[in-house]
């Protein structure tokens, strides 16, 4: 699972993984699921993660390897 640390304009912001970065980014651009966060597509969640982070955040393969 990915890691997510703001730099810049996000500084001080780290996301534990996938799921709780997603949120994140559904949240701040006003987007809200029908259902259920489980039911979002796995492909749209995926275009999702790679545009909203990649600006002012640094993406780590596990949050271990956060420095």
């Amino acid at each position: 699972m990915a890691a997510y640390v703001g730099i810049l304009s996000n500084s001080g912001k780290v996301l534990d993984n996938d799921t709780e970065a997603l949120v994140y980014a559904f949240e701040r651009c006003g987007i809200e699921p029908t259902e259920s966060w489980l039911y979002v597509d796995e492909e749209f969640g995926e275009i999702m993660l790679e545009w909203f982070f990649s600006r002012d955040w640094i993406r780590y393969r596990h949050i271990n390897d956060i420095p």
